[in-house]
């Protein structure tokens, strides 16, 4: 995983890396992961001290859904929890949630993604989750698909000292609110939501297949006001494939 940032402290800009490595002859615990920072100008890497938070994620080694927010300076990935070292099968390991690293403090933080989004059910025929900024705050944006139907839900992640909820082996400080839940009709419930377009609209894919990241490029993007209740073309042309 790897973070881009800027330090609101230094100004400076900064590259954060988590990896991990298989320890040998080890049959719990296998996997141990390891974080650097480069700082722009510096010419090397160092080493960060890691604690158990970082422990928890799954370091995946295929592209994640990921988000800076430049309002305060913290990247966010969307994580897996990191039972795959432990010998769990991840494909029906829930909890999903979100790492975040304070480009200043140098310091991560986990964060448990709404508990309606993580628990297991068959309700939805397939649910996805992407990352976003709405204001100046990190919002996770829903797509959870029926037969007939999409619904797409806006949480937002706020900052509150307050409450400090469990996440895992530590606890977080942050805490979602539900903003906005939004019905597609068809023929737009065959749609993934992956961003906002402006404060009222979001850009959606259509005509895209389940756990399929190739067909978005075959889809039509579309944006869909959540005010008015209507979706507008983008009449984007070109090549098929082209946007990812």
């Amino acid at each position: 995983m790897v973070g881009l940032g800027f330090d609101l402290t230094t100004k400076s800009i900064k590259v954060v890396k988590v990896v991990n490595f298989h320890r040998e002859k080890v049959t719990r615990n296998a996997f141990i992961n390891c974080a650097e920072v480069y700082e722009l100008g510096s010419g090397s890497w160092r080493v960060l001290n890691v604690d158990d938070i970082v422990q928890e994620v799954y370091v995946s080694d295929e592209a994640i859904i990921s988000m800076y927010n430049h309002n305060d300076g913290v990247f966010h990935w969307h994580s897996l929890p990191n039972d795959r070292g432990r010998g769990v099968d991840t494909d029906y390991v829930f909890g999903e949630l979100v790492l975040s690293f304070d480009i200043s403090t140098e310091l991560f933080q986990l964060t448990l993604l709404p508990e309606r989004y993580t628990e297991f059910t068959h309700f939805w025929s397939f649910r996805e989750c992407h990352l976003a900024l709405l204001g100046d705050s990190l919002a996770a944006i829903f797509s959870l698909c029926e037969e007939n139907h999409t619904t797409i839900e806006v949480w937002v992640m706020k900052k509150d000292f307050n409450c400090l909820v469990k996440a895992g082996e530590s606890f977080s400080s942050y805490r979602w609110s539900q903003e906005f839940t939004v019905e597609l009709p068809p023929p737009l419930y065959t749609c993934i939501t992956v961003g906002f377009w402006n404060k009222n609209e979001l850009l959606i894919w259509t005509n895209v297949q389940p756990f399929d990241f190739r067909s978005r490029g075959r889809g039509t993007p579309l944006l869909y006001d959540m005010v008015t209740k209507q979706a507008r073309d983008l009449q984007i042309s070109g090549e098929p494939n082209f946007l990812y």
